[in-house]
């Protein structure tokens, strides 16, 4: 039987069956919001491990469109202008997506913006960061609900059935790619999570998910969704994660090292760089933090550049995967899946 759970960035809340935390690894806690990051694409360390201004000659992913399920995103922000097909609001839907509300535009805690913008941040605009796929649509689907501590942001908090929910919804209104930058304090899944996954897959959309950090997943391993390791700048596992928990399909990504620490909130190539909700009377922000949570939506990104060439779900899944640079041993490995995400690859196999 499938039972609710709570999901938020705190482990231990005891009053439910178990606790899903944020990929963040604590990166927004740290973050202080200061300044605009002001780097041309070309520049961002995590575009150019992976060959995305590579890929670019190719597609952009326009046409395609990616969900994130998360805090909600800041829609408002420049980074999303144009291009944002629909928000809905899932928490308390208990995972049934007919239960789902009208969205907003905000984003109180920051992840579900900053994920959104690795996947499809607008690139050239001379505002903030460039995202994966920059021509891609967003969908922005609020499962979670943000704590208040005292040094915001810290998090989220939510059920795996409101996130179930929101999935199912996605698929429902057009999702080509679903992110989940999520992970759970128990190492087993949540039967109707994974339920949702599995419809989504049958459906024909790609579900991507932020791998283990620290022992913990989303739990989605042996289901039908790419999960996504994190590695730094020199392509080593970044000092949070904890590999791919053994799932069937695994890839590695940029997520940083660590967490921010300077006054714009960047340090060299630590942590990723992209869209942040602004401050009261502003509507354009941005800084870097590290985590899985960074490193899935550049996987969301890439698959969406290959839904825009006409790739169905399953040769997205197997494009990604053969495409991937082997790192580590020989072949598909623990700490690195298939290999390093290779987006210029996959968009000229």
């Amino acid at each position: 039987m499938s039972r609710a759970r709570r999901i938020g960035i705190a482990l231990g809340a005891g009053v439910f069956v178990a606790l899903v935390t944020l990929g963040a690894v604590g990166a927004l806690r740290d973050d202080d919001r200061g300044p605009d990051v002001r780097r041309r694409h070309e520049e961002q360390w995590n575009l150019a491990l992976v060959g995305v201004p590579e890929a670019w000659d190719v597609t952009r992913g326009e046409g395609a469109v990616i969900a994130v399920v998360d805090g909600g995103v800041d829609t408002r922000h420049p980074d999303f202008a144009g291009r944002v097909e629909a928000t809905i609001d899932c928490v308390g839907a208990g995972g049934d997506p007919d239960r789902c509300g009208p969205g907003g535009d905000r984003d109180p805690d920051g992840h579900g913006t900053h994920v959104a913008a690795i996947a499809l941040g607008a690139a050239d605009n001379a505002r903030a960061a460039a995202g994966v796929a920059p021509d891609a649509g967003l969908i922005s689907v609020r499962a979670l609900v943000a704590e208040r501590c005292a040094r915001r942001p810290c998090g989220s908090t939510g059920s795996t059935a409101d996130v179930a929910a929101g999935v199912r919804w996605a698929v429902g209104a057009g999702a080509d790619v679903v992110n989940l930058s999520v992970s759970a304090s128990e190492t087993v899944g949540d039967d109707d999570l994974i339920a949702a996954v599995d419809e989504a897959w049958d459906a024909g959309v790609v579900v991507v998910a932020a791998g283990p950090t620290r022992g913990v997943g989303a739990g989605l391993e042996a289901a039908p969704a790419i999960t996504v390791t994190a590695v730094d700048a020199d392509r080593q596992p970044a000092p949070y994660s904890s590999g791919t928990g053994g799932a069937t399909w695994a890839l590695a990504a940029p997520g940083g090292e660590r967490r921010a620490d300077t006054p714009d909130g960047c340090s060299g190539d630590d942590a990723v760089p992209a869209a942040l909700p602004a401050p009261a009377g502003e509507n354009d922000a941005s800084g870097c933090l590290a985590g899985t949570s960074m490193a899935a939506p550049h996987v969301s990104g890439a698959a969406a550049l290959l839904v825009a060439l006409g790739l169905d779900a399953p040769a997205i899944v197997e494009r990604l995967l053969d495409t991937a640079v082997d790192l580590g041993v020989a072949g598909p490995d623990g700490s690195f899946g298939a290999g390093l995400l290779d987006v210029a690859a996959a968009v000229s196999a």
